[in-house]
């Protein structure tokens, strides 16, 4: 089964190919458990109507680190989920997480010479072909850093909080005892993408010029937006504010003035609250209609859009996954997300999807799975 093209140092997901063979997405009774998409019923509010966007602001280049009052907001909401207040100077907007990402990649490769970095093996696949265009080799550790780091790490990239793909959450103490000890001697990016989805939960920040944090507000508004932000030491903002300059010239205005609107209104708190509820009914709406063979499969229940399936060793993985899309099922293959040595699995993203298709899609699962794992 061909799922990647090596394209210089990229390895560009060919999933589509087998989507557009095995798969028909415009048939109704398709269920996409593969991308990250939204539901309408995860999405609260309509886009502001009216004259929002004025000329004075749309209407000329800006700052390559946001408009003053995305930074004010952005600020404002940050410091009201943390403990740890930030400064204008420590932070700067960027066209989504994946995009700070690669102005990082970007920094630590061209600035830092930096070669290597720590990932946790699986990880989000586009940070990994992310710091492979800025040839930065990949040396795997576990999703919960419990394996020993080699001893001249100098940067580490991992996601704490519902981990893509795999769910995985460290908890807060335990988190906050690991990142210490990986800044003792390396950078540290820590990409939280999706924290605030979790209840209850926080922007756990760490004072430390090594420590560089990643937000998104893709994920608690819609991934149309487009906008992130990344938190970091000043002088490390300063050298990615001139990236950001002359990669992106600046982060999208257009977006900047919807994200005003929903900082400005609070409806970003509404956004949060709905989508934590909806992706609690939808995660029980799937996990109840697994079978027991595929529940054991789980890597883990912590939360979030995924669930990581291992499979077997055994199992003919391959006629496996093409009985899945035969069934116009669609999930990620792990070989996406995973560093040699790659296991057998798979991940299903429950977030685009409503609850009845999700129960039909579990259903269906289950019966593939307690046909092909022993």
């Amino acid at each position: 089964m061909v799922i990647f093209n090596k394209i210089g140092p990229i390895l560009d997901n060919k999933v589509a190919i087998l989507l557009s063979k095995y798969t028909n997405p415009k048939d109704d009774s398709y269920i996409n458990f593969g991308w990250g998409n939204l539901s309408t019923d995860m999405i609260k509010n309509n886009a502001p109507k009216g004259n929002i966007f004025s000329k004075e602001v749309i209407n000329h280049y800006d700052s390559s680190v946001g408009l003053e009052e995305t930074i004010e907001l952005t600020l404002d909401f940050i410091n009201k989920n943390t403990s740890k207040k930030v400064d204008a100077k420590n932070i700067i907007i960027t066209n989504g997480a994946t995009n700070g990402l690669f102005l990082l990649a970007y920094y630590f490769s061209a600035y830092k010479k930096i070669k290597n970095i720590i990932v946790q093996n699986p990880s989000f696949d586009t940070a990994l072909n992310i710091f492979r265009s800025q040839a930065i080799s990949l040396i795997p550790t576990d999703i919960g850093f419990t394996d020993k780091l080699p001893a001249k790490t100098k940067l580490v990239y991992g996601m704490f909080k519902l981990h893509n793909p795999t769910g995985h959450t460290v908890r807060a103490k335990a988190a906050i005892k690991i990142k210490k000890q990986i800044l003792k001697t390396a950078y540290l990016i820590d990409d939280d993408a999706y924290g605030l989805l979790m209840p209850n939960s926080r922007i756990d920040l760490i004072r430390h010029k090594r420590y560089i944090y990643v937000g998104s507000f893709s994920k608690y508004i819609f991934p149309g937006l487009r906008l992130g932000y990344i938190i970091a030491d000043m002088e490390i903002i300063d050298t990615l504010k001139i990236i950001q300059k002359y990669f992106n010239s600046h982060p999208n205005v257009l977006s900047q003035c919807l994200l005003i609107d929903y900082l400005k209104n609070n409806k970003i708190k509404e956004e949060i609250a709905v989508k934590r509820v909806t992706v609690s009914e939808k995660r029980q709406a799937f996990e109840n209609n697994l079978s027991k063979k595929a529940r054991n499969l789980i890597l883990n229940f912590d939360g979030g859009f995924y669930y990581w399936f291992q499979l077997p060793n055994n199992t003919n993985w391959n006629r496996m996954y093409l009985e899945i899309l035969n069934k116009n099922i669609f999930v990620m293959p792990g070989e996406v997300y995973s560093l040699p040595p790659r296991g057998k699995a798979f991940r299903v993203c429950i977030s685009s999807l409503s609850k009845e298709k999700i129960i039909i899609g579990a259903k269906l699962l289950s019966k593939i799975i307690d046909q092909y794992v022993e």
